[in-house]
């Protein structure tokens, strides 16, 4: 999977990009090998902002913002919602192909 990360309005820490890295390691069982993750991090007035966006693989893009006090709280927020959307988007996918099989059995079946 390839990582963007755009900081803008502070500056880029080795730590922050380390926790970025990290976290984003955990939405590569989700998503293929030539997916694109890309990371805007900010400040808007006194909150900071992540805005993620995944895109690469079969289907719409997926993206997610989040905002809080803390940058180290914004990352886990918006991780969690992409992490939720991908298991969703992966139920989704699983249900399509089981219920093709269970239809095609019913044919079967009938015949």
């Amino acid at each position: 999977m390839k990582l963007q990360v755009t900081f803008r309005n502070f500056d880029h820490t080795e730590a922050l990009d380390g926790i970025i890295r990290k976290k984003s390691a955990k939405l590569k069982k989700f998503a293929s090998p030539n997916a694109h993750l890309t990371w805007n991090c900010f400040v808007d007035s006194a909150d900071q902002v992540c805005e993620v966006s995944l895109s690469g693989f079969h289907g719409p893009d997926i993206s997610a913002k989040a905002k809080s006090e803390s940058l180290y709280k914004t990352v886990d927020m918006v991780i969690d919602k992409l992490e939720a959307q991908l298991k969703k988007r992966h139920r989704m996918m699983n249900a399509k192909v089981h219920d093709k099989r269970n239809r095609n059995f019913d044919q079967v079946e009938a015949s």
